[in-house]
Formats: structure tokens, sequence, C-alpha cells
């Protein structure tokens, strides 16, 4: 394992960079070049991909986490359906560096999932927030396939939590005991397919309270 990482680390292009500078010109030039590529990272454009099914509150989530309004500028427009016909980039208001793109619904009838990778061209983006619904399904299954083809990273987000509690309320359950089972559903799914261990994360969120999911 370490003989392995070494390797990696010695072919990387800027390790042997900074090992010339420390070797002919110092520490001194070696620090300067560390700082000016620190400071690189913070002028670089961070580009989120919100993904998924139509539907699961993609566009909900880039309007929240952005937290503007319906009459905002730059709200992004949600509805029940397939409500976005294009990739759309929206800014974050407190960093424009950072931008999270809206992409449409993967497998609609406008969106096959046969030419979404392509159409989406999602070999440019940075990181990718996957969106389903209830459990990971044939359409999702594919994106994350492609994505470790790419080598992107990702996370997975069940979405609409509110209306598994408000579901199970009515069968008498408590919220205390729908959050944790909807979690080890996804997890037992996840344990079955080697290849959606590669998920950063799974979240659970809602779209109207903060204090629930995870």
């Amino acid at each position: 394992m370490g003989q392995s990482e070494s390797k990696e680390v010695a072919n990387d292009g800027k390790y042997a960079e900074l090992r010339r500078l420390a070797e002919q010109k110092g520490p001194v030039a070696m620090s300067k070049y560390l700082q000016e590529n620190i400071q690189k990272w913070k002028e670089e454009k961070v580009k989120f991909a919100v993904t998924g099914r139509s539907a699961t509150g993609k566009s909900t989530f880039i309007n929240k986490i952005r937290n503007v309004k319906p009459r905002d500028p730059g709200y992004a427009k949600s509805g029940s359906g397939n409500t976005t016909k294009e990739p759309t980039p929206y800014q974050n208001p407190q960093n424009q560096l950072i931008v999270f793109y809206d992409l449409p619904g993967i497998g609609t009838l406008q969106f096959p999932k046969e030419t979404y990778v392509s159409k989406m061209e999602l070999c440019k983006y940075d990181y990718f927030f996957i969106f389903f619904d209830k459990v990971v399904n044939e359409d999702e299954n594919f994106l994350i396939c492609e994505l470790l083809k790419l080598e992107k990273s990702y996370c997975l987000i069940r979405s609409k939590i509110d209306d598994d509690i408000r579901n199970a309320e009515d069968d008498g359950r408590t919220e205390e005991e729908v959050i944790p089972a909807i979690r080890q559903q996804i997890n037992d799914q996840i344990l079955c397919y080697s290849h959606l261990n590669h998920c950063d994360a799974i979240f659970l969120i809602s779209s109207k309270r903060k204090d629930i999911g995870n």
C-alpha cells in the first residue's frame, strides 16, 4: 500500500516541480510556490452538477442551498414535472465561483439515458449530487456507472423525507422510527452492488424542514 501511494505521488507533475525548486532554489522558493498554488484554489470556479430523475427536488434543493426565494433574482423554477429543459447554471450568492448546474431529469422521453452523458456534457463538472426517490433505480444506476467511467465523484441524495414522515404518521409510526429505517433500506441496497460503494455519502433531506434528515 505504501509503495503504491509513493509511486503515484512521485509521478505527479506538481510534486516534481516542488522537488526541483527545493533542490535548486531552496526552501524560500518552495514556500512561495506553495503559497501561489494555494491561492489559485481560491480563484477556481467549482461546478456542481445536480442530477437524477425528474420531480425529485433538484431545483428546490438549488434554491434552498443558495437561500433564494421565488421572487429573488436567479430563482430556479421548480415544479412537479420535467421543468428543467437544459443545463442551467446558478451561482452561489455568497461565492460567485461556486456554481450549481440544474440538469434535466435523466430517463425521460426528451432526455433518454442512452444520450444523457453526451448531451449533458457530464465530463465538464467537478462534482455530482444525484437525487433519487425511495430507492436507487435503473436510471440512477446507469448514471453512477457512467460517472465511474469518467472518474467523477458523487453523493446520493434521498429527497422528500417529509413525505415519508407524513405517510408514516398515518400508519402510527414516529419520525424517530422512519428516518433510520429509510437509511437502513438504502444501505442494504448499496451493499448488494459493489460499484455503488464508491458513493462519497448519502444524505436524507427535506425541502420543507431543515431539522430532519442528514
